[in-house]
C-alpha cells in the first residue's frame, strides 16, 4: 500500500505539484486509511489458532461474536506492543509487531507509517469488538501450584463463557495484561491506552486480587 510520499512522488513525477497535488492526497487519505483498517482486520482473522471455519473471512463476514473478539483483542494487544526492545513491559509499545501483522506496510510500529496503522488498528479493534464484551481475568483449570487466572475477554456479566489470550505470542500478552491490570487496580486510565481501549470495555467486576494474579503470572 502507497504512503502518502510514495503518492506524492508520483504525482510529482507527472507534473502535479502544490495545491492541486494537496486535493489530490486529501481526497486518497480516507481510501487509504480504510484499506488499512481491512488490512489490518484480515490479518487478526487470520492468525493461525483463528477457528478454521472463519480463518479466511474479513470483517463483514465474520458474524461468530467469540471470534471477532478475539481478533479484535488480539489487534489490542499488537497495539499496545512489547513495552521496549527487551519486551519487559512499559509504557513504550515498541517497534515490533505481532507476526501476524509484519507483513503490514513497514512491519514496524516506529516507521514512516507508523502512525497510519496504529490510527487503523484503532478503527480496526472498535469495529471488531462486540458490544457489550469486556476484557478481564478469566478462572480457568490449572495444574497444582500454578495460577487459575489469565487475561481474556467475555460477554459482560459471563466470564464462565469467555476465551483466554493463552495463544497470544507472550511478550505481547504479557504486556497487555500488566498495563491494563495497573490501570484498573490504580483508577487511572492512562490516555494512550483510552485511545483505544475505553473502562466500558474493561471488567471493573473483578477483584483487585484476581488482577494481580493474572498480571504476576505473565511477569514471572
Amino acid at each position: 500500500m502507497a504512503t502518502r510520499k510514495e503518492e506524492l512522488s508520483k504525482l510529482e513525477a507527472r507534473g502535479v505539484t502544490g495545491a492541486l497535488a494537496e486535493e489530490l492526497l486529501a481526497r486518497g487519505s480516507a481510501s487509504r486509511h480504510g484499506a488499512r483498517v481491512m488490512a489490518t482486520v484480515k490479518a487478526a482473522c487470520n492468525a493461525p489458532f483463528m477457528s478454521v471455519e472463519h480463518r479466511a473471512y474479513a470483517l463483514l463476514e465474520v458474524d461468530d461474536p467469540y471470534h471477532r473478539a478475539l481478533a479484535a483483542c488480539l489487534i489490542l494487544a499488537d497495539y499496545i506492543g512489547t513495552g521496549g526492545t527487551r519486551d519487559l513491559g512499559g509504557l513504550g509499545c515498541g517497534t515490533p509487531r505481532m507476526p501476524f501483522f509484519e507483513k503490514l506496510g513497514s512491519g514496524r510500529w516506529k516507521a514512516n507509517d507508523g502512525a497510519a496503522y496504529r490510527s487503523a488498528s484503532v478503527d480496526a479493534f472498535q469495529q471488531l469488538m462486540p458490544p457489550d464484551w469486556v476484557i478481564g481475568p478469566i478462572e480457568e483449570d490449572y495444574e497444582e501450584g500454578g495460577s487459575p487466572w489469565i487475561l481474556g475477554v467475555h460477554p459482560h456479566g459471563n466470564d464462565q463463557c469467555g476465551l483466554t489470550f493463552s495463544y497470544f505470542p507472550q511478550p505481547w500478552r504479557r504486556n497487555l495484561t500488566i498495563q491494563v491490570a495497573a490501570a484498573v487496580v490504580s483508577g487511572e486510565w492512562p490516555e494512550w491506552l483510552e485511545v483505544i481501549l475505553p473502562r466500558s470495555m474493561v471488567d471493573f467486576t473483578s477483584s483487585a486480587e484476581a488482577w494481580s494474579a493474572t498480571a504476576n503470572v505473565e511477569a514471572k
